[in-house]
């Protein structure tokens, strides 16, 4: 449901994109936030869904994700300095790779370069969207 909001929203206009992402990032925190507070109230049963084979033991797996879970809440909730995907410091990511002492075109994979152009064609196709 969430992604889906988030998906829709996006796609309308009368939503500013920094506070779809806003949203978007606490109504995350909070679905894995429960994930992590089910798993804790329900830990002897969350152990016995782990295979027995997994080594350390069962319970060291529950208390592992468990413990996952709540930082992946933490982490989804978390805004880095204001910046957001948008900003020019990810746009200009890929040419100050690509303008590093040695590093010219000619030294680029060809799985480098199809990874470098699909990105690029991702961040246009994101811009047409969110200018219309």
């Amino acid at each position: 449901m969430t992604g889906a909001a988030i998906v829709y929203s996006r796609l309308s206009s009368a939503w500013a994109r920094e506070m779809v992402n806003r949203i978007g990032r606490i109504l995350l925190g909070i679905c894995t936030a429960s994930f992590s507070l089910e798993q804790g109230l329900y830990l002897g049963a969350t152990a016995n869904l782990v295979p027995k084979w997994l080594l350390p033991s069962q319970m060291f797996w529950a208390i592992a994700t468990t413990v996952l879970f709540a930082l992946a809440a933490v982490g989804a909730s978390y805004e880095s300095n204001g910046t957001t995907r948008a900003s020019p410091t990810d746009d200009d990511a890929g040419d100050i790779g690509a303008t590093r002492a040695g590093a010219g075109a000619s030294s680029r994979s060809p799985q480098a370069y199809e990874l470098e152009r699909n990105r690029r064609d991702l961040r246009d196709c994101r811009n047409s969207v969110d200018s219309h």
